[in-house]
């Protein structure tokens, strides 16, 4: 049966308080759900997006539109090859009635579909008149409900945490006690923040390592069960609840609970956690990245046996137990050779690129003269105009508000023009001759591809394959297959399939005979 063609998709998740990004509808839960559904329904995602800021926040009366939210649709309305975007459920989808609106036109405009994962349903092109009215009623009665609950529980609220008690669901680590209405440790989980912290505090660690290794030791979501996002973990870093403080409503307020960690270690890893310093990653291996198990999918990482002395590759097994092979470091530069040395570039392909870049680099000198000269007109011309309009302002006596308020607009929207023509200049200000000479080094590496593998330690041959290849496979009869990037493939290829390689009609081969 012929496989149906994939159409294009976009998703968005989102939670608009902190307690349902930790428990009831977890940004993991909704996107899980959405992949199978994408799946089922041959939907391919492009892209996604996630994010717990509120849909209704106010300013001056006016509902701010949340920042993803525009993000996705500006994503939407720039690529028109999209036809489709997944939502979990109508209520995850928007809050407010100007966001509804905004989905209601794409649908209706530009013709997209619109789905929820969470019960199948989709809405197609436009709606019949009782639908649309009863969809833009639950949004307005969404965001009425929302602001009416907020104005009858805030004062609450605010009393309970001048209290030292947070008035909000406890955070991971902790526990909402029911009975008293205070908060306690969660002793199932407390031991895994306080781990946390120290990890992030040492600096040796990556959050995306910390978040692998503490879900291997079984740190999981209290609802949902699942592993604790890498975003959560950075988020309760952030959290001073961690130290005995807490924040409501912008203010900062003194808690009744127990502290999980002192003042000073919070401050040593938020401190890591916003210096520039990258992190120390802990043991890094040459070839991770390269190679997946044939077998089951997972990556084959590198490791450290024997007393901590060799390394050697294995299968990650993260999905599944089975059988698989261990590779040592110098077995796996063996076997990895074999990939760099299939790639032979000819020297007529090399001579031909060669040509190619010098045209390229007397079309760019030309292009770049010419961008240059108008742009230097323009800025000229923009000088000019705003001279006169300094003299018009100098020469106008008793300017009126209205009048000085033009020419102060005037001014400022031609100085920024200036920036922007000189920002210009700047962008095509790469000299040609550099450009030629990174190209050319460029070339000489691809003519001498196995040279430089066998000149380089581990980690140079790991980069040097990561260069030519999107992945390879590690087959269960422990066979490395590649998958060559373009244009690696053509020369891989050229070897072992197709005979002489000339330039006559373009990157052309003339393919063996039988």
């Amino acid at each position: 049966m012929e496989n149906l063609k994939e159409e294009l998709a976009v998703a968005y998740f989102r939670v608009s308080t902190k307690q349902q990004e930790d428990e009831g509808y977890s940004l993991e839960n909704q996107e899980a759900k959405t992949l199978k559904y994408a799946q089922d329904n041959n939907l391919k995602i492009v892209k996604q997006w996630s994010g717990s800021e509120s849909a209704w926040k106010k300013s001056d009366g006016k509902a701010k539109e949340r920042k993803i939210f525009n993000e996705m649709v500006e994503y939407v309305n720039k690529h028109k090859e999209i036809n489709h975007i997944i939502f979990y459920s109508q209520d995850r989808m928007t809050r407010n009635i100007h966001d509804y609106t905004t989905i209601e036109s794409l649908r209706e405009i530009r013709g997209l579909t619109v789905h929820f994962s969470q019960t199948g349903d989709k809405q197609v092109g436009k709606l019949t008149s009782d639908k649309k009215m009863f969809g833009r009623m639950k949004e307005n009665f969404d965001e009425f409900f929302s602001d009416f609950i907020s104005e009858k529980t805030a004062p609450a609220m605010k009393e309970k945490a001048k209290t030292g008690v947070y008035p909000g669901t406890a955070p991971i680590g902790y526990l909402n006690n029911k009975i008293d209405k205070t908060i306690a440790v969660d002793e199932k989980r407390a031991h895994y923040i306080q781990e946390l912290f120290q990890k992030v505090a040492s600096g040796n660690y990556s959050m995306r390592a910390i978040t692998k290794e503490l879900a291997t030791q079984g740190l999981r979501s209290k609802k949902t069960g699942g592993i604790v996002s890498k975003s959560t973990l950075y988020n309760t870093v952030n959290n001073p609840f961690y130290y005995g403080y807490f924040n409501w409503k912008g203010e900062l307020y003194k808690g009744t609970h127990q502290p999980l960690v002192s003042k000073e270690l919070w401050e040593k890893a938020n401190e890591i956690l916003r210096s520039d310093k990258p992190y120390i990653t802990g043991q890094k291996f040459a070839f991770n990245g390269i190679l997946r198990c044939g077998v089951c999918g997972c990556t084959i990482s590198g490791g450290k046996y024997k007393k901590n002395k060799y390394t050697y590759y294995h299968c990650s097994q993260s999905k599944e137990q089975h059988k698989s092979p261990f590779i040592s470091e110098q077995e796996m530069s063996e076997r990895l050779k074999k990939i760099v040395s299939d790639v032979i570039i000819p020297d007529n392909i090399a001579d031909w690129l060669e040509k190619g870049i010098m045209l390229y680099v007397e079309r760019k000198e030309k292009s770049d003269k010419n961008i240059r000269e108008n742009l230097l007109l323009e800025l000229s011309q923009t000088k000019k105009i705003l001279e006169r309009t300094y003299q018009r302002e100098l020469e106008e006596d008793n300017l009126s508000d209205i009048k000085k308020d033009f020419y102060r607009k005037k001014e400022s929207e031609l100085e920024e023009k200036l920036k922007k023509i000189n920002k210009d200049l700047q962008k095509i200000g790469k000299d040609s001759k550099q450009v030629k000479q990174e190209l050319d080094y460029s070339i000489q590496i691809m003519k001498n591809l196995s040279k430089w593998y066998e000149k380089g330690d581990y980690f140079d041959k790991g980069e040097i394959v990561k260069a030519l290849i999107h992945k390879a496979t590690l087959t269960k009869d422990n066979e490395i297959i590649p998958t060559y990037r373009l244009p690696f493939n053509m020369f891989a290829s050229a070897k072992n399939k197709f005979g002489n390689i000339n330039t006559s009609n373009g990157l052309g081969f003339s393919e063996k005979g039988g």
